[in-house]
């Protein structure tokens, strides 16, 4: 039942990944990504929320960070808000 349910998750997000660039960053390179994109004053002082659930983000629970236009947000690591988190993309 789970090979299932991992099967469909990546069925449903097919076309988001296929067409949207994906950038992995490694651990130890976080606190710099995270200070780069001014954002780790504000996690540091607990003033940043999931966009799904609104928990508080602290850079032990980043799930995701998504820029469009200058606006950047940013989920947690819980499952149901990475398997929610929109992209932007548009599936055909």
């Amino acid at each position: 039942m789970i090979l299932f349910k991992v099967k469909y998750f990546f069925k449903r997000i097919k076309n988001k990944i296929s067409k949207t660039k994906i950038f992995a960053v490694y651990e130890n390179d976080m606190e710099k990504l995270l200070t780069d994109m001014s954002l780790l004053d504000k996690i540091n002082s607990k003033s940043l929320s999931c966009k799904n659930c609104g928990k508080i983000i602290n850079v032990n629970n980043i799930g995701g960070i998504l820029s469009i236009n200058k606006n950047i947000e940013i989920i947690c690591d819980r499952s149901i808000c990475l398997s929610n988190f929109d992209t932007g993309c548009k599936n055909d």
